[in-house]
């Protein structure tokens, strides 16, 4: 069912064998946040299903009531419906950005690796983890719904407990191997040892680094704004026409700046100032001339 942890273990692994990690600052601390990145979007995917499994897993055969138990099998079904599902998405789609973040910035710098086909299998998780992750918790739900579904009395819902219990294991298994290996390889690097506090933050960095996860947002948000902009001049007259390019100008302006400060490349003072340039500066000359 988990079986795709253990690739994301193997591939994090592989990687602390490069020795261009000891050579290379700049690759040593992408590998750092990149490792912590995904060991903290890994165990976020399983929250939901690991803490319903820990309920069926431990509930008491003898004192459980009928309406135990379908409120169990609810929670079941619920665990891979609307926002658990919508986290697990979310998620995943990190995990995808992670991918091509490693595939550009980090693979092609690694040198010679031990195993180098555990980083293509990293990659290749990494890249479907929707479906992977999707497959693990389909799996594991089904199973112990199936049990409880035909439970009629504690035999059957000890055989439930069995299940679950089996599946979290299996799946504590597998997320141990993902933070062992990032421990391991993180722990090792110079830099690592701090970073291991505060890797919420370092997983937000990557992603907020990213031009497939910012740059994404912001691409839509020019084409949205071109192309009602076009839609305006063309049933505008020829004297508001300035206006109208003006119009698009400071909004491409302003996408850029918003960029720029997603990536805390800009102070609060120098978006202010972007911002004036933006909005005062090109369209009040242009308004004046009307």
């Amino acid at each position: 069912m988990f079986d795709h942890l253990t690739d994301i273990g193997n591939g994090l692994l592989a990687i602390g064998t490069s020795p261009e990690l000891e050579k290379n600052t700049l690759l040593r601390e992408k590998v750092i946040d990149f490792v912590n990145a995904v060991g903290v979007h890994v165990q976020t995917a399983y929250a939901d299903v690991h803490s319903v499994l820990s309920e069926v897993a431990y509930i008491s055969a003898s004192n459980a009531t009928e309406a135990d138990i379908r409120g169990l099998q609810k929670k079941l079904a619920d665990s891979f419906i609307r926002d658990p599902i919508a986290r697990l998405g979310t998620v995943c789609h990190q995990l995808d950005v992670l991918a091509q973040s490693f595939s550009t910035d980090i693979q092609p710098h690694l040198g010679v690796v031990k195993d180098r086909e555990h980083l293509d299998w990293l990659f290749w998780v990494l890249t479907n983890s929707r479906h992977n992750f999707m497959v693990g918790v389909t799996t594991a739900i089904k199973s112990v719904v199936g049990l409880l579904d035909g439970c009629d009395g504690p035999d059957g819902l000890r055989e439930a407990r069995v299940r679950a219990r089996s599946a979290q294991e299996e799946l504590r298994n597998g997320l141990d191997k993902v933070n062992k290996a990032r421990f391991q390889l993180v722990g090792s690097l110079p830099e690592g040892t701090n970073s291991l506090l505060s890797v919420e933050s370092i997983a937000d960095k990557v992603l907020r680094a990213s031009p497939w996860f910012t740059g994404a947002f912001y691409l839509a948000t020019s084409v949205v704004l071109l192309t009602a902009l076009t839609i305006v001049a063309s049933n505008v007259s020829a004297v508001a026409l300035p206006i109208v390019v003006g119009a698009a100008f400071a909004g491409l302006v302003l996408v850029g700046v918003l960029q720029l400060r997603n990536d805390n490349k800009l102070s609060e003072h120098g978006f202010l100032t972007l911002v004036d340039l933006a909005l005062r500066r090109v369209l009040l000359p242009i308004s004046r001339k009307r």
